[in-house]
């Protein structure tokens, strides 16, 4: 398989996480999610892009993609390797799933928006493609997961140094 391609989402933070910490803190959190981000990116792509939508997918050329959106403290270089594993295995797509049925992390084997679209177990029924999962993990999105994150021992220190008051 060829060298992989990565674009990191980085649209700011989500609405409830600024409800939950205000602006000032929602944003420090979204700037170490973004910096852990980008690093697992650096680590596992040729050629990394910051973008604020996954819309962007497609100018990254044939693949393999790696998108990656700034929601998941606990991303690490070993999610990346699993899912690039996982393409060239056969899979059209791995996808990290969120606790909350969505996605941390996407690996496109061919960059095609419409695997991008929804959760990895409705893109695989609906497109009839070969698809890896990789293990759930919690997406930093609500007040809710902020608690979660405070009392994990497993959080990362510059995340729970963001998160706390």
């Amino acid at each position: 398989m060829s060298a992989a391609a990565a674009l990191v989402v980085a649209g700011g933070p989500p609405p409830a996480l600024v409800d939950a910490l205000g602006a000032q803190r929602a944003g420090a959190v979204h700037d170490v999610l973004l910096r852990r981000t980008l690093a697992v990116a650096r680590a596992a792509a040729q050629r990394v892009e910051v973008a604020a939508a996954t819309e962007a997918a497609a100018t990254l050329g044939p693949g393999p993609l790696l998108v990656l959106p700034a929601i998941c403290p606990r991303l690490g270089p070993a999610h990346a390797a699993a899912a690039l594993a996982d393409l060239d295995a056969g899979c059209d797509a791995a996808y990290g799933p969120t606790l909350e049925g969505d996605w941390y992390l996407a690996a496109l084997a061919t960059p095609r928006r419409e695997l991008l679209a929804g959760s990895p177990f409705a893109v695989a029924r609906e497109h009839a493609v070969e698809v890896g999962l990789l293990r759930h993990e919690r997406a930093l999105r609500t007040a809710a997961d902020v608690a979660a994150f405070l009392v994990d021992p497993l959080t990362p220190a510059d995340v729970r140094a963001a998160l706390e008051p």
